[in-house]
């Protein structure tokens, strides 16, 4: 099996295979579990699904990632994560935890400088592209999404 728990994933699975799935059965650790797609009638079931993305900085610098595919645009169900490293990542997403950017590791608040940062999905088994722009770092507060930058 090629089951990874989703914050184990690395730039490299990603690389190697554009699309994982939440599995949701009997056969996995937990609910964090991920596989790799291999045919697109998985996708067609509906499971929840991870799509490779990339990363383009204001500076041009291009980085690859992921994004949570799916029918909304908002980041919240997007949650893009972008890897700096092989196995370094930077999630714009952070729920209802506030980011502070002091907390992140160094190779991560050099991204702090390259916003925006634009994404956009691959068409992996043809899935419709994804795009979006990031300002900063998100959150969910008081009800309303914020952007830390």
């Amino acid at each position: 099996m090629f089951d990874k728990q989703v914050y184990d994933l690395t730039a490299r699975d990603i690389e190697e295979h554009g699309v994982w799935y939440f599995p949701m059965d009997e056969t996995v650790q937990n609910e964090l579990t991920v596989r790799p797609v291999f045919s697109r009638e998985l996708i067609d079931i509906g499971f929840q699904i991870l799509v490779r993305a990339w990363f383009q900085t204001c500076c041009g610098v291009r980085y690859i990632g992921y994004i949570y595919w799916g029918n909304s645009s908002a980041i919240g169900h997007l949650q893009p994560v972008m890897f700096v490293s092989v196995d370094q990542c930077i999630n714009f997403w952070n729920g209802m935890s506030e980011p502070i950017w002091e907390n992140y590791s160094p190779e991560l608040q050099v991204i702090r400088s390259d916003f925006p940062i634009s994404f956009s999905s691959e068409s992996v088994f043809d899935l419709p592209v994804v795009t979006g722009i990031l300002q900063g770092l998100y959150s969910l507060k008081d009800g309303q999404v914020t952007v830390s930058t």
